[in-house]
């Protein structure tokens, strides 16, 4: 038998044969704006068996049966409806709450209606409730719990019920397993939730595990330091989960809350008996506390965590520290046991009521008290909830839903506060709230062997660098929807964010792939790159020189370790893909590298035109030649395009195929967390190639229709050690190879705009809204990983009909909103309006004149604008005329033409001997031939052919100068230009373009500096 979804409510099981209706209750009389509710769980029969997940309840009057409403909006009227595809999630809990006004003051009998088929569905009738008020403010819409009903095996979030301000410094959370770092907070542990603590936590995602956590945890009778001795359970129909503010009832009486500032936050506890009573202080990992007595009876508390080993960490992360003061008189317990932990006990006639207000700090106790004495002081609980709601009614009041339903509101300003929890701060203010100081504990930079030696109990070691800064994202989840959504709604909070990610390249040379707070080895992808290239095409101020440097790196350069820049790029800036022989899931790693350099190929052709405006006017030709190499580069990932099965392949060294034959439902290997089919698609930057590629947009649409058709059975486990969540999670929505649970699917339903079919992208878009985000009632609410507010993101852009579909374009596609929306910002408000019904586009206008093409610029969307959507409710042909933005047609900002290959190796290298003539084309870059200045090469080519690009790939840093002189067929010189380049970083590959002159029979270098080259390539 499953675990109940309530418990102490009856469990029936009910198999399927043929088609039936099943009574659930007995007879009631409805009332007015009364709901039922039902639970249910579809068992999966084998791995395709849904028939299940059909079933549905129905109110009995008499002989008739007659279909309900649910709270999504879905309702099955007549049999064609069994064949759509329901809500109801397979080895799910699933609750429905029906709609009865329609029958208010009939005497009716709820049932289940059953499909004939095969399987087991397990069922909760959990009775009538009455109407409730509608919430008042977008706050009280959030629901933070969203996404907690999750584990490792199958994930509607795995998110935690996070209390915070926005992007602030720490995250308050209520706790149900205290001595885990991943998974705090469980909606349904075996026997039931149990609260253990209230903690400060920081963690950004179960699978990269909290830091510098600290536990609190009220008792009363006799105090315990042990989690399980001292949990109480609770009921999650006695739990507030807001942004601002958690609150529990636990089952002894106690009230259990915690409200939030920016680095800290007030714990209330109050008591339902006058026995003795206090709170436990602890840690999840090593630290220790130094409890003293206040001259008026209460407690100050000092703590010191330790930092533990991570997820993919090149180094220690920082020393975390907490200050904290009891708000009433209290001792120290003397306990035995953990050094990391502590009891305080009330004094007597202290009353109920027990708070500490606590605050943290990366840098020391005494910064950690210097920002308690900022942002709490001596506010009362009340006061503190008070300036968190207020804040969180700015943000969230910016989004107007002037027609959305109940769910739909709970929906978008819970995503919408999701997406505002991160990237989230590690500055600390060491001036004044008039004159503020920003400065931060350095994740990035190494302490070394003497700061180590120094370091005090109640100070960090890690150098203390000026600025803000900005930590806890994904990259790789992140870059896809939530900066882009960010730069369009809120531009000044944005710049701020942005910047703020910055010091993590001026401190250590790189930017990670994931920040956590340090470089992380996790994931595939410089994909920062594509996050500062969307913030330039949004108009974002920030520091674009810095970033621009950050990204021509990571496309330049080897990386020095494996927490930072793009694996296998040693070989692979030269053959045009990563190896699969050398580096574990190559393609996808191939696949985000093209995507990085489109965006930073139409990031620099832009920077090249502001060159003068931005101070870097002597780097036009850099700019320049980069956009050229780049946008080549992008356009290569047509050498992993397998023509013979239509599909993306990894490629070996030699350049065979990774694998004899290729399997595309399998998972992993060359392809991270999705397989062959997951990632066939994956060209968002340039449609028109992918078209080509499959031999015209007829053949892409076949195979669109190919992967929709061919189900997921999370039956092998492909690459993996075993069957993994992604996989259960993609089964569960029906939706063929269409993994919408995870970010590497989140463009898949927009991609036959590039074969002329908007209409099918828009019915894709709205299956998903209406089936994959249900749940919020019971901790779900997600189809997968909400990871860093990307999964919320996704939902928001989709619900607006906007979706920013090449990343770091600044472009973004139009399709069907699912309510209207108004956008206030400061420049001019946005606002998504329609007409009619359904969710298939008859039309658009912009600021009432026509709109004819499927996708818009954000240079579109600034200011006041008017988006109008007239909506159908079937198919139109609306947009089937015009394609989105390709890099391959010149209409991504760059142009380019085909895609050329590096012809050095067909050319006789003149100069050297032979084996460093070899070694300078052999696509490896890994012998130093080192020349001396007026050093003379020439390249011969068998065959004239028009040469458009040079890249030299040095040891050296410093200056490179050198003469090229293009010889025409008779030798006879046909342009020479000087070109001088700064070599910025070792092993750093770089572009210059060469004058159209024709064609070319040979090349002439002649260096005017000594340098050590690597590699010598012309394309």
């Amino acid at each position: 038998m499953n675990q109940p979804l309530v418990p102490d409510v009856p469990l029936s099981r009910c198999e399927l044969g043929r088609a039936d209706v099943v009574p659930l209750h007995e007879d009631f009389t409805v009332e007015a704006g009364h709901r039922a509710r039902v639970a249910i769980l579809p068992e999966l029969c084998g791995n395709d068996g849904f028939d299940a997940t059909t079933a549905w309840p129905v109110v009995l009057l008499g002989d008739e049966v007659h279909p309900l409403t649910d709270q999504h909006g879905h309702r099955h009227d007549h049999p064609a409806d069994r064949e759509r595809l329901t809500c109801l999630v397979a080895e799910q809990w699933n609750l429905l709450e029906l709609d009865l006004d329609e029958f208010a003051g009939q005497h009716v009998q709820m049932a289940l209606e059953l499909p004939a088929g095969r399987g087991t569905l397990w069922v909760q009738w959990l009775g009538v409730i009455p109407p409730e008020p509608e919430a008042n403010s977008p706050v009280d819409h959030v629901r933070t719990r969203r996404g907690t009903n999750s584990a490792p095996t199958f994930s509607r979030g795995n998110t935690l019920p996070a209390v915070a301000m926005p992007h602030g410094f720490n995250l308050l959370t209520p706790v149900t397993d205290a001595r885990s770092r991943t998974w705090l907070y469980q909606w349904a542990p075996e026997g039931g939730p149990r609260l253990e603590a209230l903690a400060v936590s920081h963690q950004p995602s179960p699978w990269i595990n909290d830091r510098a956590g600290v536990q609190l945890m009220g008792w009363h009778g006799t105090p315990h330091v042990d989690p399980a001795r001292r949990s109480v359970a609770f009921s999650h129909d006695a739990e507030l989960d807001r942004p601002h503010h958690y609150r529990v009832a636990l089952a002894d009486g106690m009230v259990a809350e915690v409200t939030p500032t920016d680095h800290g936050g007030i714990f209330r506890f109050t008591m339902s008996t006058d026995e003795a009573c206090g709170v436990v202080l602890d840690m999840p990992q090593p630290g220790r506390w130094q409890i003293t007595p206040l001259p008026d009876g209460r407690l100050a508390l000092r703590g010191r965590i330790e930092p533990a080993p991570g997820h993919g960490r090149r180094q220690r992360d920082p020393v975390g520290f907490c200050y904290g003061i009891t708000r009433q008189r209290a001792h120290l317990v003397t306990t035995r046991g953990r050094r990391q932990a502590a009891v305080l006990q009330a004094e007597a006639g202290e009353g109920r009521v027990l708070e500490v207000a606590l605050a943290t700090s990366f840098i020391s106790v005494e910064q950690a008290r210097h920002n308690l004495d900022l942002e709490i002081g001596e506010a009362s609980f009340d006061e503190v909830r008070g300036r968190a709601e207020a804040a969180w009614k700015e943000l969230l009041g910016r989004l107007v839903l002037p027609e959305a339903s109940t769910e739909q509101r709970i929906v978008a300003w819970s995503n919408l506060a999701r997406l505002h929890l991160w990237p989230s701060a590690m500055h600390e203010n060491t001036g004044t709230a008039e004159h503020p100081h920003w400065v931060h504990a350095s994740p990035f930079q190494p302490m070394g062997a003497r700061a180590r030696l120094r370091q005090r109990w109640e100070r960090t070691a890690s150098p203390v660098v000026e600025g803000r800064l900005y930590v806890n994202n994904g990259y790789w989840d992140t870059y896809r929807t939530c900066w882009p959504l960010l730069g369009l709604t809120d531009p000044r909070r944005t710049a701020h964010l942005v910047d703020g990610l910055l010091p993590a390249w001026r401190e250590s040379g790189w930017m990670g792939r994931w920040s956590a707070p340090g470089h992380i080895d996790s994931m595939v992808g410089t994909s920062s790159d594509v996050i500062f290239a969307s913030a330039s095409a949004h108009g974002i101020d920030f520091d674009e020189v810095a970033a621009f440097d950050s990204a021509l790196r990571n496309a330049s350069c080897p990386p020095p370790d494996a927490t930072v820049g793009r694996k296998g790029l040693g070989t692979a800036r030269f053959r045009g893909w990563v190896a699969s022989d050398e580096v574990h899931e190559a393609l996808s790693w191939t696949v985000e590298n093209a995507i990085c350099d489109a965006a930073i190929a139409a990031w620099a052709t832009g920077l090249a035109r502001r060159a003068e405006e931005l101070g870097i006017g002597e780097r036009v030709e850099e700019l320049q030649a980069t956009a050229s190499w780049c946008t080549n580069r992008a356009l290569g990932i047509s050498e992993v395009f397998d023509a013979t099965t239509g599909f993306l392949r990894g490629r070996r060294g030699d350049g065979s195929w990774s694998t004899s034959s290729l399997a595309p439902e399998r998972w992993g290997g060359d392809y991270t967390e999705t397989t062959a089919w997951g990632m066939s698609v994956s060209l968002p930057q340039d449609g028109a190639l992918l078209a080509s590629l499959h031999g015209g947009e007829e053949a892409l649409a076949r195979h669109l229709d190919r992967l929709l058709a061919t189900p997921e059975r999370a039956d092998h486990r492909g690459g993996y050690r075993g069957i993994i969540h992604e996989m259960r999670e993609a089964r569960a929505l029906r939706l063929g190879q269409f993994a919408l649970s995870n970010q590497p699917a989140h463009h898949i339903s927009f991609m036959p705009l590039a074969a002329g079919q908007p209409w099918r992208s828009q019915q894709l878009v709205r299956d998903a809204l209406d089936r994959a985000f249900v749940g919020s009632e019971i901790g779900q609410g997600y189809p997968g990983d909400e990871d860093n507010g990307e999964m919320s993101a996704w939902w928001l852009f989709a619900a607006m009909g906007l979706y920013p579909l090449a990343p770091g374009s600044g472009g973004y596609v139009l399709g069907a909103p699912l309510t209207p929306m108004t956008w206030q910002r400061p420049e001019g408000t946005l606002s998504i309006t329609t007409r009619g019904t359904g969710h298939f586009v008859a039309s658009v206008t912009r600021n009432g004149e026509p709109w004819s093409a499927c996708s818009i610029g954000v240079e579109d969307l600034r200011g006041a604008v008017e988006l109008c959507i007239e909506l159908s409710d079937q198919p139109t042909a609306w947009g089937a005329d015009s394609r989105p933005a390709s890099l391959s047609t010149g209409t991504l900002g760059t142009a380019w033409g085909p895609h050329r290959r590096d012809r050095s190796a067909l050319a006789r290298l003149s100069g050297l001997p032979d084996h460093q003539a070899r070694a300078l084309m052999d696509d490896r870059g890994r012998q130093r031939v080192r020349l001396a200045a007026q050093t003379r090469l020439e390249a011969h080519w068998p065959e004239p052919w028009q040469p458009r690009l040079i890249t030299l790939t040095t040891a050296d840093m410093g200056p490179v100068r050198m003469t090229v002189t293009l010889l025409g067929p008779d030798d006879a010189p046909l342009d020479e230009v000087l070109v001088s380049r700064e070599v910025r970083w070792p092993d750093q590959t770089m572009p210059f373009e060469l004058p159209p002159v024709g064609e070319v029979s040979a090349l002439r270098l002649c260096l005017l500096d000594d340098v050590t080259l690597c590699q010598v390539e012309v394309y």
